[in-house]
């Protein structure tokens, strides 16, 4: 069974690192389990802003009701001010893949025992294919990329996911680039100005010099 559940959390302040504490009203963090958490600005958005998890420290068991999680000045000084939500799933699925005799052998384990009835998908090759883990845990299937995952939310994948690299916030302009900047736009309209007087000019003149043609002919 997989629970959903929606919580208000305290406001993140952007470049200063934020905690939170989520407590269930039943046992389900077990102190074993892995968990990972997605940061986007709503449930349906493909952009990633932050990604935290049990082996950066990001999420911290404190309790069997109690999970802790965290994010660093880094993750959160690249955030803009408005609202976001955070995706938690279970992720302590242990995952290996070896050379099979029709394929990837694949071994799955849960909180350390073979997990069996493990959902799989293999791709490869431009082909995708659908398999369980058998009583032992164990599985073949094309590869060599593996995905195994559970009904109560737990997923692992094979290859394992690259970290992601954490991304430098813009550094503030300094007071010489923004007199620079300002200084930049003060000579572009200056020098429109210019140009627009020059035309006007150019016509003031062009109809004088009609208006002397047609006085010499009359």
């Amino acid at each position: 069974m997989t629970i959903a559940t929606l919580s208000e959390g305290p406001a993140i302040l952007v470049g200063y690192a934020w905690r939170l504490q989520i407590e269930a009203e039943a046992p389900v963090f077990a102190e074993a389990a892995s968990y990972a958490g997605h940061l986007r600005l709503k449930p349906s958005d493909p952009t990633l802003l932050a990604e935290l998890s049990s082996a950066d420290g990001g999420i911290q068991h404190i309790t069997a009701t109690v999970l802790e999680l965290s994010l660093t000045p880094s993750q959160t000084a690249v955030l803009s001010p408005g609202r976001v939500v955070l995706d938690l799933v279970r992720t302590d699925l242990e995952l290996r893949v070896g050379v099979g005799d029709e394929g990837e052998r694949v071994t799955v384990r849960l909180d350390g025992k073979p997990a069996a009835g493990v959902a799989l998908r293999g791709a490869g090759n431009g082909e995708i294919e659908v398999a369980k883990t058998d009583v032992r845990g164990v599985a073949e299937l094309a590869g060599p990329n593996v995905l195994a995952y559970t009904e109560q939310g737990d997923v692992a994948f094979y290859p394992p996911l690259a970290p992601r690299e954490p991304v430098e916030p813009p550094m503030p302009a300094s007071n010489m680039e923004r007199r620079q900047r300002s200084k930049s736009n003060v000579d572009e309209r200056l020098e429109q100005q210019i140009q627009k007087n020059e035309m006007l000019y150019e016509q003031n003149i062009q109809l004088d010099y009609d208006a002397n043609i047609d006085a010499s002919l009359l």
